[in-house]
């Protein structure tokens, strides 16, 4: 068991290594960072100037992340929020997406990219992108939605109508801090069972209540548990509990296992310690 916590903490140690490698920031381990009316650039990174992984859930607003020799954003099973911000004439890609990612980029200049705007090659995670100004008029290139786009390219599976027909593409709206959902998991560490406690507040918005779910992940960020629907009343607590088996009934062996309550845009993350 302790060495399968050093091999998670080396795995931690080298990716925090790679991406400060002339990386910006990165973010990783249910973080969830505000980033405010800051400028990311001139980094040289491979893994981008901003390396977003793991559950993070980090906020840019008003940033300016732009003129990196790397791609401006690559993120990992995270659910990153990009409002009001500048994401241009970065080396490669805009923001580049891996598996397991439920990110909001709304509002944003994305234009000078060398490749795409912004890449996501998995059906399963299609992107928010509505409301960004594109670098033209006729809004992204996209060889299927919108062929006639003289913008920056996006790949399939992100949702980019609507789009800003005029510079500078930023609008200005009055932020609200998230909202933070209830999820407690007793008792931490477990060995038979844990009770996964949880309630979706007041200001939560209604209409992102359309699926309220409970899933568990490796160390590794594989789904291994679901549980679905949860109560969507508001300040109506939900008690699940887990046994520590897999979707299919099978047990799961020690380790570190992360336990993620979802409402529509929202999510938060309670890191679980299974001990056999």
């Amino acid at each position: 068991f302790d060495s399968q916590l050093a091999a998670v903490a080396e795995k931690v140690q080298e990716e925090t290594a790679a991406a400060f490698g002339g990386g910006g920031v990165y973010f990783t381990m249910s973080s969830t960072p505000l980033c405010i009316n800051n400028t990311i650039t001139g980094n040289i990174s491979p893994n981008g100037a901003i390396r977003c992984r793991d559950y993070a859930a980090p906020i840019f607003k008003h940033c300016d992340i732009s003129n990196n020799n790397s791609s401006g954003a690559s993120i990992l099973q995270c659910t990153p929020t990009f409002d009001s911000c500048t994401i241009a004439n970065n080396q490669n890609y805009g923001i580049i997406c891996s598996d397991n990612v439920d990110a909001s980029v709304n509002y944003c200049n994305i234009y000078g990219h060398t490749s795409y705007g912004i890449y996501n090659p998995y059906p399963a995670d299609t992107i928010d992108a509505e409301n960004n100004w594109w670098g033209d008029a006729t809004g992204p290139y996209n060889s299927t939605l919108n062929p006639g786009g003289l913008g920056d390219p996006v790949s399939d599976y992100v949702d980019f109508d609507p789009w800003l027909t005029s510079q500078p593409g930023i609008a200005e709206y009055v932020y609200s801090a998230p909202v933070e959902l209830y999820l407690q998991v007793t008792p931490n560490p477990f060995s038979k069972l844990t009770q996964i406690r949880c309630s979706i507040p007041n200001g939560v918005d209604s209409r992102q209540k359309s699926e309220v779910s409970i899933k568990i992940y490796d160390a590794t960020g594989s789904l291994v548990k679901s549980f679905y629907p949860v109560s969507r009343i508001q300040n109506q607590e939900s008690v699940l509990v887990w046994d520590g088996t897999d979707q299919n009934g099978r047990q799961l062996g020690s380790g570190v296992y992360f336990v993620q309550l979802s409402t529509g845009d929202q999510s938060c993350t309670v890191k679980l310690l299974l001990m056999r």
